[in-house]
């Protein structure tokens, strides 16, 4: 059976000489893999360019059950965070984001809609407002309640400066680094396989 649905692509794996196996986190379908043929031969329609990590598309696939590696029918781009327009410091945060739901979404029977339409309304908002260096703490605090577990103890100011990604509250650098330090280890208490976040590295050069 043919069906529709959009997804943003987490990650990209080169397979021989013109195909990709993705890894695509689903509106309707939660995370599933995929096997794309030919996406990087030169007859490909910008396959290469599209199918790229960061990006979101729209697509129909062949959904057998019984398959680990669906195939991609057709696809067409919805977002891609391009470096000129989208610019560095938002596409380092972007960047924070797909990996931390990376690290997070890993069961491929699982359907998980709401939090789907969450990660897509902060990439929205992140696309269409000015953010602040509070953007990706609020989003280590909200997601915990999508994916079930909450968050640490935080005093009254502090939760209101993460519960909203347009906080008047301001925190300077190393109370940020306190609220990011508590984010994290609470994650790694309570999600499986959690690691370090490595596009961290990067984002803390930027925000410096």
């Amino acid at each position: 059976m043919i069906v529709n649905t959009e997804g943003m692509i987490l990650r990209s794996i080169q397979y021989s000489e013109s195909s990709l196996i993705l890894k695509i986190f689903t509106k309707d379908y939660g995370l599933l893999s995929f096997l794309v043929r030919g996406a990087r031969s030169k007859s490909s329609k910008n396959g290469g360019q599209v199918l790229r990590p960061l990006n979101q598309i729209q697509f129909s696939f062949y959904n057998k059950e019984n398959k680990s590696l669906k195939s991609i029918k057709e696809y067409n781009l919805l977002f891609a965070p391009d470096s000129h327009q989208f610019g560095i410091y938002k596409s380092s945060i972007l960047m924070f984001v797909i990996e931390v739901v990376s690290l997070v979404i890993k069961d491929e029977a699982m359907v998980d809609t709401e939090k789907y339409l969450f990660v897509k309304h902060s990439i929205e908002h992140l696309r269409h407002h000015h953010v602040t260096s509070q953007f990706y703490l609020s989003f280590l605090f909200q997601f915990g309640d999508y994916i079930g577990i909450g968050q640490p103890q935080f005093s009254a100011e502090h939760i209101d400066y993460l519960s909203e990604y347009q906080s008047q509250t301001k925190q300077d650098p190393a109370t940020r680094k306190r609220i990011y330090h508590n984010l994290t280890a609470h994650y790694l208490e309570h999600v499986s396989g959690f690691r370090d976040i490595q596009s961290m590295t990067i984002l803390e050069q930027i925000l410096q």
